[in-house]
């Protein structure tokens, strides 16, 4: 009986202890499961962004392709109605650097 007493001890312990890792585990999975649900929206956002850059690529590819005339203007100066933001600007520049 005693030894029965022991075993029944030890295992309402292990149960104690199980119970704290299952807490901590289900904490972790909550915390992994939002970063997975963040890298998702970022990759959904860089592809965008991805598609859209290779549509600009291939447009400028486009315009200065053979029997195209390109201005003489320099490649810094910005139309004056240009509506492109700073860093699209930057991006073409540094594009246009590259070529």
């Amino acid at each position: 009986a005693k030894s029965f007493g022991d075993a029944t001890t030890r295992a309402e312990s292990g149960i104690g202890k199980l119970k704290i890792a299952a807490d901590g585990l289900q904490e972790q999975m909550q915390k992994a499961q939002s970063l997975r649900d963040d890298l998702a929206f970022l990759i959904e956002r860089g592809g965008t962004a991805a598609d859209r850059l290779e549509d600009s690529v291939r447009g400028a590819r486009g315009k200065t392709g053979p029997g195209v005339e390109t201005r003489s203007a320099t490649r810094d100066e910005a139309p004056a109605a240009d509506t492109r933001s700073e860093a699209e600007r930057e991006l073409l520049r540094a594009l246009r650097a590259a070529h």
